[in-house]
């Protein structure tokens, strides 16, 4: 029996520090994916105020708090109106401290999971508190593991998620061009190493001396990429995946089978 799933990878062209200009152009994305009949769309990381620590500096927290509610508000109507989930990347400020975050929106614009990211990258932790533990949600057709950017370059996060019951994995990017080759290495290793379909959207955008190029992929659970898209543009993807591949290939001995019977014992730490 299949489990068809179809996702859509919203690449977009955020504009830095033009939060309402970014929301209006998540808000179309939304629509278009599901126009295309999408069941999830995917965000990039801080796709509101978009992402370059030298520049925004403090605005970074300055803007997603500003705008924290009409991003809710789009959020959530976009998936209520369009009856899809939407996963996106942005700051939030919980207990005085400011997240890089994503939050999972469900078919009725109820928010069904939120994620802080763990690795915190260059400047980040300048700005961002550091965030722990499982991000394995339950939608209706599967459990979604979510990572935020950084995080796909550590192997252990991933397994984590795969042992914690993720059927998908999902990441959110704001990756640079000087390391193009590390995000296709390392999302279709993450793939292949879980045997775990793989979806991860990136910013398509030029801030001043920072490239952030795009290249949103999706994998499947061999490997092989299902989707690749256009370097520097901002667009939609979308793509059909069947959970019962993954599924049917953990069955039989491979890399998922043979490390859940290592007696390997790996645990989130908070």
């Amino acid at each position: 029996m299949s489990r068809n799933v179809k996702i859509a990878l919203g690449q977009m062209a955020v504009e830095l520090g033009n939060v309402e200009d970014n929301i209006r152009t998540a808000e179309r994305m939304i629509e278009q994916a599901a126009e295309a009949g999408a069941d999830l769309i995917l965000l990039p990381e801080l796709c509101f105020t978009g992402y370059n620590l030298d520049i925004l500096g403090q605005d970074t927290c300055g803007l997603s708090e500003k705008f924290a509610l009409p991003i809710h508000a789009a959020l959530s109507g976009s998936a209520r109106r369009g009856g899809l989930y939407v996963l996106a990347g942005l700051g939030i400020k919980k207990g005085g401290e400011l997240f890089n975050a994503a939050l999972l929106y469900d078919r009725s614009g109820a928010i069904a999971g939120e994620y802080h990211k763990t690795f915190l990258f260059g400047r980040e932790g300048e700005f961002f508190a550091r965030g722990s533990g499982s991000s394995v949600f339950v939608t209706d057709f599967g459990r979604v593991g979510v990572l935020i950017c950084y995080d796909i370059g550590f192997p252990e996060m991933v397994r984590l998620l795969s042992l914690d019951g993720a059927e998908l994995l999902t990441v959110l990017a704001a990756w640079r061009y000087q390391d193009e080759m590390a995000w296709d290495l390392n999302v279709r290793s993450r793939a292949l190493e879980n045997q775990l379909f793989t979806v991860a959207v990136n910013q398509a955008a030029r801030y001043d001396n920072l490239r952030l190029f795009g290249g949103s992929m999706a994998v499947g659970p061999d490997g092989q990429t299902i989707i690749k898209m256009e370097n520097d543009r901002g667009a939609l993807g979308v793509c059909d995946i069947d959970l019962e591949q993954a599924e049917n290939l953990r069955k039989f001995p491979g890399y998922y089978q043979d490390f859940s019977k290592s007696g390997i014992r790996l645990s989130w730490r908070t």
